[in-house]
């Protein structure tokens, strides 16, 4: 797991921990970890967990199913859907800067 970033926890009790391109997995009784989304190099994609792609993912906040993640290098809020029937990751928000 390289540079953790961010980190949140579960309606289960698992620790859900940003790095440098994924989302991880901590099942803190079972001392195991393991990748919820993204790979092991930077990328942007939307899309079922196993092919979702993040670019510093820093932020994380869990709502009930729902993983918010700040994807800064790729400048938008994307949102995991944990729901058995879902497992998705999809742009909840880009965000554009503005300059003086």
């Amino acid at each position: 797991m390289a540079e953790p970033r961010g980190i949140t926890i579960n309606s289960s009790g698992q620790l859900i921990v940003s790095t440098c391109s994924a989302i991880y997995l901590i099942d803190i009784e079972g001392n195991k970890a393991s990748i919820l989304s993204g790979k092991e190099t930077a990328g942007f994609k939307d899309g079922k967990l196993e092919e979702a792609l993040f670019d510093h993912p820093d932020g994380v906040v869990c709502i009930n199913n729902l993983v918010f993640v700040a994807d800064t290098y790729n400048h938008r809020i994307r949102v995991i859907d944990l729901d058995p029937n879902e497992r998705t990751v999809s742009t909840y928000a880009v965000l554009i800067s503005f300059t003086h």
